[in-house]
């Protein structure tokens, strides 16, 4: 009971942290009225600081994008869960769970946690760096590329302009250690009931059901919340801005990728990593399934919205504008909080 207790804290202070996304007391009302917009079928505004960004845009979408709505993007976006879900009980039922053995801490079983999340995500994103960027047979025209500017006349990347392979990989190897450190501490919690688990999901085929459709919906609250932190609050009457200083020493990190690729997606702080992979510890009682459900969505749905390509590659171009402008689209498509606090750009 504490430890849930304090989890709806930490929560309730992350969104509150997220309303500095409007200014204040000039926007105040923006996520009120924005959801009364939506629910009327009408369309939402941008906030007032947010109005004068986007009068300043110069930048058209793909001929893809053009015209496309973003409940499009939505639709098409979810329809990529079942990866996650489909590798998870892949992992689930191939890997032995260490169950009671976790109940130590012992390099046998946290060895084989750290392996199996590096094996994974290292060996996705390296193929589809190779796919997108090295290999002749399979690079994409640049008419598929939102920015055009890293590559060379023959198509080739040049690492100097927004995307660097060889740095965005060392920080995405920090990264895996550190998301498979909190799986690790989740195992070791279940193992020592500290938190309550079940391993049967016929028993509670209801509450499996309903956490494994939520937890794709929580993971992306969770990132909109703790995006906005990191980035600047801009408060009203010259109050210290602490949204900046994460921003300049965190957060900068990641947007060294300015114009990004595949392996920019993990390629963060570490101070960011822990919390970016901190949606994965929840008090609830849950199913080691949905644990790596929102484990490997956590892990691999960033090479999507980096890859910098749109559809048949990743499409992310929602994340990208991001990279591109810095102060819009904070969350993802999906889930329609950037409409909710007037920080949504479409183009």
């Amino acid at each position: 009971a504490p430890a849930t207790a304090l989890w709806f804290v930490w929560a309730a202070a992350c969104l509150l942290l997220a309303r500095q996304t409007m200014r204040v007391p000039a926007g105040i009302l923006f996520p009120l009225s924005n959801a009364v917009c939506i629910l009327r079928g009408a369309s939402p505004s941008p906030a007032p600081a947010t109005a004068a960004m986007l009068r300043r845009s110069n930048t058209s979408p793909t001929s893809k994008q053009q015209g496309r709505s973003i409940w499009v993007d939505v639709a098409a976006r979810y329809m990529r869960l079942t990866t996650y879900a489909v590798l998870a009980y892949v992992t689930y039922v191939v890997i032995p769970h260490p169950g009671l053995q976790a109940v130590e801490w012992r390099s046998g079983w946290v060895s084989l946690v750290l392996v199996r999340n590096l094996t994974l995500t290292l060996g996705i994103y390296a193929g589809w760096h190779h796919l997108l960027y090295e290999s002749a047979a399979t690079r994409l025209d640049k008419a598929c590329k939102y920015s055009t500017s890293n590559l060379l006349a023959d198509g080739t990347l040049d690492p100097t302009k927004g995307y660097d392979p060889a740095r965005d990989r060392r920080l995405t190897f920090v990264g895996v250690l550190i998301a498979s450190a909190f799986e690790c501490l989740m195992l070791h919690m279940w193992a020592t009931k500290s938190l309550p688990s079940y391993d049967n999901l016929s028993s509670r085929p209801q509450r499996s059901l309903l956490l494994l459709l939520v937890i794709p919906y929580w993971s992306d609250v969770h990132f909109f919340a703790i995006h906005r932190l990191i980035h600047p609050w801009r408060l009203p009457y010259g109050l210290p801005d602490p949204g900046h200083l994460l921003y300049r020493h965190v957060h900068s990190v990641h947007h060294k990728a300015y114009n990004p690729g595949p392996w920019s997606g993990l390629a963060m702080h570490p101070i960011e990593h822990a919390l970016f992979f901190s949606s994965i510890l929840v008090p609830f009682q849950q199913h080691p399934l949905h644990l790596y459900v929102g484990l490997f969505y956590k892990l691999i749905a960033p090479l999507a919205g980096h890859d910098g390509y749109e559809s048949p590659a990743g499409d992310g171009y929602f994340h990208f504008l991001h990279h591109k402008y810095f102060e819009c689209n904070y969350g993802s498509p999906a889930v329609p909080l950037d409409m909710l606090f007037g920080t949504l750009r479409q183009q």
